[in-house]
């Protein structure tokens, strides 16, 4: 997946080492480790549409276990995992509690359970890193997060035309249609879908198990369109566009080949989207005006965050202080929860020092990302997050922050590797 030679690519699932290739050591714990951590991942997504009830058990259970790890690590040999992208998320795991302690927050409660989502996060990050360290156990657990992806992506297209809005065809949401199995919002699937893209691309055009990641990104990116998110389908095209951009700069790509399967790629994604058919994304592009509404809340948020620039409004106050720098008038019946741009929400709820942290975190991972080039989805993702809210969702966030995990483990690995060997 990450574009290694053949010599560097993981052994499949169930076949024995090589010959005089001993298994690193801890790569057993760190194996279940990448299991529990993709498999509540996986829940957390699959239990999305219950809101708070999905995010407390996901927060309860990634922490219980980010406890459980550590309390094991103080046994064995050698420092814990760490990395330079774990410094913002402290920063701003540290922030509500800092908030809350110098009556900066005019929801505390609210600011309190921010907070706590920021440390769920930050263990998460922690925990991929623990885990993910060995390219092996790494290509193993983005193996089980594309095959989950891949499944529940073909359900949830499924669903999309058929269960009139209910999710699974079982729970009733209030919606008639555009619910996407798991996902009440489109938008919040189009993001799940930026993180996987790219993985099943590289892997489709380089692996040697060509139809499974072929038959992966021909779904995702036909779903992406069935689903109506225009920014979701314009970062899926950058996305790929992006990819074989990268694939075929690589030294070593044999070009022949390398055609061979982008022709034939690029044929299987125009076919699965002809057979979904593009006529919701159609007439959400000829909206006179795309950005009606999301406009006046980016600029409610950004003079929020003028009011208040240091320190904010709390964590997770957003909703409370919008009514009082609201430019329209919504409607009774709705109720604005976010801003609809994330990085502006940071802005408004913890100040620009807070928007500064993140952001600088953001930019930091986008050349490891094009390094590896599967880990394109984590800045495509982020970007997504200046138009949406994708980081409001607790479970959909462990999803990124835990492929974010996985790309800063890649990164660390070969920064070892440099030190080790600075020839080369």
């Amino acid at each position: 997946m990450s574009g290694a030679g053949p010599e560097e690519r993981a052994q499949p699932e169930g076949r024995a080492q090589p010959a005089g290739r001993a298994q690193p050591e801890g790569a057993g714990p760190r194996l279940l480790l990448a299991r529990a951590l993709v498999g509540l991942a996986a829940a957390g997504i699959l239990t999305l549409w219950a809101g708070e009830a999905a995010a407390r058990w996901l927060a309860a259970a990634l922490l219980g276990l980010a406890a459980l790890w550590a309390l094991d690590r103080a046994r064995r040999p050698g420092p814990p995992a760490g990395s330079p992208v774990l410094i913002p998320l402290a920063g701003a795991a540290l922030w509500g509690p800092i908030q809350w302690a110098a009556r900066a927050t005019v929801d505390a409660g609210a600011t309190l359970r921010a907070a706590l989502n920021w440390w769920t996060l930050a263990a998460v990050l922690w925990l991929a890193l623990e885990a993910l360290a060995e390219r092996e156990v790494r290509e193993r657990a983005l193996g089980w997060m594309l095959w989950f992806g891949f499944l529940l992506c073909a359900v949830s297209t499924l669903c999309l035309f058929t269960s009139g809005g209910r999710v699974f065809w079982v729970v009733e949401t209030g919606y008639r249609d555009r619910v996407a199995g798991p996902f009440v919002y489109w938008n919040n699937y189009a993001a799940f879908i930026e993180t996987l893209l790219p993985a099943a691309l590289v892997r489709a055009l380089g692996g040697e198990r060509w139809p499974a990641p072929a038959a992966m990104a021909a779904v995702f990116y036909a779903s992406m369109v069935a689903c109506g998110s225009r920014a979701g389908t314009l970062i899926a095209g950058a996305e790929t566009a992006l990819v074989l951009a990268l694939w075929f700069g690589r030294s070593g790509v044999e070009r022949g080949r390398a055609l061979a399967r982008a022709a034939a790629l690029g044929a299987l994604l125009a076919g699965a989207t002809a057979v979904v058919g593009w006529e919701s994304l159609r007439a959400r592009f000829q909206q006179p005006d795309p950005y009606a509404g999301r406009r006046e809340l980016l600029e409610a948020s950004l003079e929020m965050a003028r009011a208040r620039p240091w320190l904010g409004w709390g964590l997770g106050s957003w909703p409370a202080v919008y009514p009082a720098f609201a430019r329209f008038d919504p409607g009774s019946r709705i109720y604005m929860n976010h801003a609809h741009n994330d990085w502006a929400e940071w802005a408004a709820e913890g100040g620009w020092p807070l928007a500064v942290l993140l952001g600088a975190a953001a930019l930091g991972s986008v050349p490891a990302a094009l390094r590896s080039i599967w880990g394109v989805g984590v800045p495509a993702v982020l970007a997504h997050a200046a138009v949406d809210y994708p980081m409001a969702r607790l479970p959909l966030a462990v999803w990124i922050f835990l492929l974010a995990g996985a790309l800063a483990a890649e990164q660390k690995r070969e920064a070892e590797c440099s030190q080790a060997n600075p020839t080369g």
